[in-house]
């Protein structure tokens, strides 16, 4: 498998940086008054609507750096094997 870790995962770190900023939960409204069913029940979806995005940012913040760090192993290992397979050469043409 031949990853491109110049190209494709920063784009994918960039995109999964992108969707955490896009996740954040909007201000939460004003409450309403507690003793109506409909004030608590709007103020009950809220937090779960901001809770399901606070996680889903989460979990992309998350992504983007694995993928960040991933980038960097390929693109490590990549370079010692260049280095590697260069030193091999030399000494073959020797």
């Amino acid at each position: 498998m031949k990853v491109d870790a110049a190209a494709g995962l920063p784009v994918l770190a960039a995109r999964c940086d992108t969707a955490s900023s896009a996740l954040r939960a909007p201000a939460r409204p004003p409450d309403g008054p507690t003793d109506q069913i409909t004030g608590n029940a709007v103020t009950g979806a809220h937090l779960l609507v901001h809770n399901v995005l606070s996680g889903f940012a989460a979990r992309s913040a998350s992504t983007a750096s694995t993928v960040r760090t991933a980038s960097g192993a390929y693109t490590g290992t990549d370079d010692d094997a260049s280095t590697n397979l260069t030193a091999v050469s030399r000494s073959i043409e020797d």
